[in-house]
Protein backbone atom coordinates (compact mmCIF):
# COMPACT_ATOMS: atom_id res chain seq x y z
CA UNK A 1 0.00 0.00 0.00
CA UNK A 2 1.35 3.15 -1.03
CA UNK A 3 1.09 6.02 1.26
CA UNK A 4 1.00 9.84 0.05
CA UNK A 5 3.26 12.26 0.89
CA UNK A 6 2.18 15.43 2.49
CA UNK A 7 3.18 18.38 -0.09
CA UNK A 8 6.20 20.47 1.71
CA UNK A 9 4.03 24.15 1.88
CA UNK A 10 1.04 22.10 3.86
CA UNK A 11 3.83 19.98 6.35
CA UNK A 12 5.29 23.63 7.41
CA UNK A 13 1.88 25.09 7.98
CA UNK A 14 1.12 21.97 10.16
CA UNK A 15 4.31 22.16 11.88
CA UNK A 16 3.80 25.86 12.69
CA UNK A 17 0.52 25.10 14.06
CA UNK A 18 1.69 22.36 16.38
CA UNK A 19 4.64 24.25 17.41
CA UNK A 20 2.08 26.95 18.65
CA UNK A 21 -0.27 24.84 20.40
CA UNK A 22 2.39 23.71 22.42
CA UNK A 23 3.84 26.68 22.92
CA UNK A 24 0.69 28.32 23.96
CA UNK A 25 0.64 25.69 26.88
CA UNK A 26 3.88 26.37 27.75
CA UNK A 27 3.16 29.65 28.43
CA UNK A 28 0.75 28.58 30.88
CA UNK A 29 3.15 26.65 32.91
CA UNK A 30 5.13 29.05 36.35
CA UNK A 31 8.01 31.11 34.57
CA UNK A 32 11.52 29.33 34.74
CA UNK A 33 12.80 31.11 37.91
CA UNK A 34 10.15 29.36 39.78
CA UNK A 35 10.45 25.92 38.73
CA UNK A 36 12.62 23.60 40.82
CA UNK A 37 15.93 21.80 39.11
CA UNK A 38 13.63 18.84 37.33
CA UNK A 39 11.23 21.69 36.05
CA UNK A 40 13.87 23.24 34.52
CA UNK A 41 15.29 20.08 32.93
CA UNK A 42 12.24 19.21 31.37
CA UNK A 43 11.94 21.97 30.03
CA UNK A 44 15.02 22.27 28.40
CA UNK A 45 14.31 18.37 27.20
CA UNK A 46 11.27 20.36 25.72
CA UNK A 47 12.72 22.94 23.90
CA UNK A 48 15.44 20.42 22.50
CA UNK A 49 12.57 18.48 21.34
CA UNK A 50 10.98 20.72 19.51
CA UNK A 51 13.98 22.32 17.89
CA UNK A 52 14.64 18.81 16.49
CA UNK A 53 11.00 18.81 14.98
CA UNK A 54 10.33 15.58 17.23
CA UNK A 55 6.82 16.79 18.19
CA UNK A 56 5.30 13.82 20.20
CA UNK A 57 8.63 13.53 22.41
CA UNK A 58 8.31 17.48 22.74
CA UNK A 59 4.32 16.86 23.83
CA UNK A 60 5.40 13.95 26.00
CA UNK A 61 7.71 16.50 28.12
CA UNK A 62 5.28 18.99 28.44
CA UNK A 63 3.38 16.71 29.70
CA UNK A 64 5.59 15.50 32.47
CA UNK A 65 5.83 19.25 33.31
CA UNK A 66 2.01 19.75 33.38
CA UNK A 67 2.58 17.35 35.99
CA UNK A 68 4.87 18.30 38.24
CA UNK A 69 3.37 21.90 38.34
CA UNK A 70 -0.30 21.20 38.48
CA UNK A 71 -1.07 22.77 35.36
CA UNK A 72 -4.78 25.07 34.88
CA UNK A 73 -7.17 23.54 32.18
CA UNK A 74 -5.91 25.63 29.66
CA UNK A 75 -2.52 23.74 29.47
CA UNK A 76 -4.30 20.57 28.94
CA UNK A 77 -6.73 22.03 26.64
CA UNK A 78 -3.45 23.13 24.48
CA UNK A 79 -1.92 19.82 24.94
CA UNK A 80 -5.18 18.07 23.32
CA UNK A 81 -5.17 20.62 20.45
CA UNK A 82 -1.52 19.04 19.23
CA UNK A 83 -2.12 15.54 20.19
CA UNK A 84 -5.16 16.35 17.85
CA UNK A 85 -2.34 18.12 15.33
CA UNK A 86 -0.14 14.99 15.48
CA UNK A 87 -3.08 12.24 15.27
CA UNK A 88 -2.17 11.16 18.65
CA UNK A 89 -5.98 9.71 19.64
CA UNK A 90 -4.85 7.60 22.27
CA UNK A 91 -3.62 10.82 24.20
CA UNK A 92 -6.80 12.98 24.02
CA UNK A 93 -9.04 11.41 26.69
CA UNK A 94 -5.98 11.56 29.04
CA UNK A 95 -5.16 15.31 28.60
CA UNK A 96 -9.49 16.16 28.98
CA UNK A 97 -9.07 14.32 32.18
CA UNK A 98 -6.68 16.16 33.32
CA UNK A 99 -8.45 19.20 32.46
CA UNK A 100 -11.08 18.06 34.28
CA UNK A 101 -9.15 17.91 37.08
CA UNK A 102 -7.35 20.98 36.89
CA UNK A 103 -11.11 22.69 36.82
CA UNK A 104 -12.24 21.07 39.88
CA UNK A 105 -9.05 22.45 41.52
CA UNK A 106 -9.83 25.99 40.17
CA UNK A 107 -13.50 25.24 41.20
CA UNK A 108 -12.71 24.11 44.53
CA UNK A 109 -10.35 26.93 45.56
CA UNK A 110 -13.04 29.65 44.35
CA UNK A 111 -15.57 27.52 46.92
CA UNK A 112 -12.39 28.49 49.88
CA UNK A 113 -11.95 32.18 49.35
Amino acid sequence: MMVAMEPPELAKKRQMVIRSQMEQARELMRPVAAMDDKGVRLLQEYRQFLEGCQFELALGKLEELGHLQLAPGGFWRWLEQAAISLNLSDRIPGYREERSKALDRTNESKGKS
